[in-house]
């Protein structure tokens, strides 16, 4: 994993990741989605690859600050570039941005940048993760993606805001 001050890359596409893959808050309670890890991790890395062919952009993993660096297999992300403690300057810097549910749509908004809600049907198999995945999908007017429906993929891909709906977030 890298420190916030090496952030060296080309041109790069951000993942904030979430902790719904690999423990922590998301994971308890009558809201946990039962996540089968492998098939989450297949998919994601199919969607990354997708994505770095098409756009010819690296795609670079934001830890989630609960996750811990040390205990990230390097399998996980298929060796892609990982960074601890700095999802506001990878946002801050990326050309487009791929998230779960996060308080860190904040900076997408905040440095207006293109983003995405991805999933697959484990993550939203309660109605609370489902309900929250809509909803931000509706107030930003961000596009979905399915990662289990790799058909799909590239009709989910325009690239754009809503400059009147990331403007009245906060409102």
């Amino acid at each position: 994993y890298t420190k916030q001050n090496k952030i060296k890359t080309r041109k790069f596409v951000v993942f904030v990741e979430s902790s719904l893959a690999l423990g922590g808050d998301n994971n308890i309670g009558l809201n946990s989605p039962k996540l089968r890890k492998k098939i989450w991790f297949q998919n994601l890395n199919k969607f990354f690859s997708f994505i770095e062919m098409k756009y010819k952009l690296d795609v670079v993993i934001a830890l989630h600050p609960k996750n811990d660096p040390k205990k990230i297999k390097k399998n996980f992300y298929y060796d892609r570039k990982v960074y601890s403690n700095c999802t506001m300057e990878l946002i801050k810097k990326a050309k487009f941005v791929f998230l779960e549910r996060s308080t860190s749509i904040n900076f997408v908004v905040k440095y207006e940048k293109p983003a995405f809600l991805i999933y697959n049907q484990d993550s939203i198999s309660t109605s609370y993760n489902k309900q929250i995945l809509e909803k931000l999908s509706n107030i930003l007017d961000l596009r979905k993606i399915d990662l289990d429906n790799d058909k799909e993929w590239s009709k989910n891909l325009q690239i754009s805001i809503n400059k009147n709906k990331y403007k009245n977030f906060y409102s």
